[in-house]
């Protein structure tokens, strides 16, 4: 069991924070029982999203929620994640209508969340996206998220042709299990 340790003869705090993910990383527990990493997202992450916030520093805020938000992602939780990228991007909105995002939000100097950071911002929101099951809405966040790099999604439409065949036949077939069931036909005249 490890424990992150404020004694600088330790190291800073993230470089143990590197060693102790690396270490649950390694390990062949599927639910990595002694993995500390809800405990860091707790103990570091969090507290430095409140830090640059209450310091001002909007982009620093903005990135630490990112960083917040793929640690929640990383333990599978989308709800957390999905509330960190929504004050992500709050943020970026609150910016583009040149209002202050938050309430000790320094905005005398110019203040510019890059295009790299924006992207990462739409991938993890297409992440959690894809991990509730929302396959057309992740879809269309990794496509924003690419467009921001100038990159394309790619689309292949044999292979798209292919799974839209595969999606009616299995909706075809869950119909006739139905039908085969109950006994009644969804489209009976009579």
């Amino acid at each position: 069991m490890h424990k992150i340790s404020s004694d600088p003869k330790h190291g800073s705090a993230s470089w143990q924070m590197d060693i102790v993910l690396k270490e649950c990383e390694g390990k062949n527990n599927l639910y990595a029982n002694d993995c500390e990493c809800k405990q860091i997202m707790d103990s570091v992450y969090c507290p430095l999203v409140r830090h640059w916030m209450g310091a001002g520093n909007v982009t620093k805020t903005f990135f630490y929620l990112l960083e917040t938000a793929a640690a929640a992602l990383h333990l599978s939780n989308n709800l957390m994640a999905l509330s960190y990228l929504t004050e992500a991007e709050n943020i970026l909105n609150s910016l583009r209508k040149g209002k202050p995002p938050f309430e000790y939000a320094d905005v005398t100097k110019d203040t510019k969340i890059v295009p790299f950071e924006k992207a990462c911002l739409y991938s993890l929101k297409a992440e959690v996206q894809l991990g509730m099951g929302h396959l057309l809405d992740a879809e269309v966040l990794f496509k924003k998220s690419l467009a921001l790099l100038n990159k394309k999604f790619p689309s292949f439409a044999i292979s798209q042709a292919i799974a839209y065949l595969i999606e009616n036949y299995k909706n075809s077939q869950r119909h006739r299990d139905k039908e085969e069931l109950t006994g009644i036909t969804e489209y009976k005249l009579f």
